[in-house]
């Protein structure tokens, strides 16, 4: 019997399961921790993005491309219905980590900026019309609302 005194929204391993898992392959060996053990040198595994994001920020591993271009691929076809408050939260820092392109990361931000502009005209929007943004985009939206409203 396991016994689970968090609720399930803290529960760790809970968090993990819900987070997308991105492929890399590393490039030294890295000592082992409570979240990892035994990587070493040319291993290949899936890690949460989160983990990931620490990885590559600090040079240990590189990503294998498929997994990356996808990502790619929705933010700049559609980008404003891809939803930054799940499995994408690091997909930005990522990319801009990856690419050294923030040209390309500012063009998918306007874009989704421009998308969700309408809402500052809509009167009685809610947390459903904001289900899709991410925490910063969320802040940009309810603020300019604010400021439009005091304007009116």
């Amino acid at each position: 019997m396991k016994l689970n005194l968090l609720p399930n929204h803290l529960n760790i391993n809970k968090i993990l399961e819900r987070e997308a898992l991105i492929e890399v392959e590393f490039n030294e060996n890295i000592r082992s921790t409570k979240l990892y053990t035994n990587i070493i040198d040319g291993f290949k595994g899936q890690f949460p993005i989160s983990v990931v994001d620490f990885f590559i920020r600090n040079e240990h591993c590189k990503p294998i491309e498929n997994d990356f271009k996808s990502m790619k691929e929705e933010l700049n076809a559609d980008s404003h219905i891809v939803n930054l408050r799940n499995e994408y939260f690091y997909t930005k820092s990522l990319l801009n980590g990856l690419d050294n392109n923030s040209e390309e990361l500012k063009s998918i931000f306007f874009e989704r900026m421009s998308h969700f502009s309408k809402l500052l005209l809509k009167s009685d929007f809610t947390e459903d019309d904001m289900l899709i943004l991410s925490a910063e985009e969320k802040n940009i939206i309810l603020r300019s609302k604010q400021a439009f409203n005091k304007f009116k």
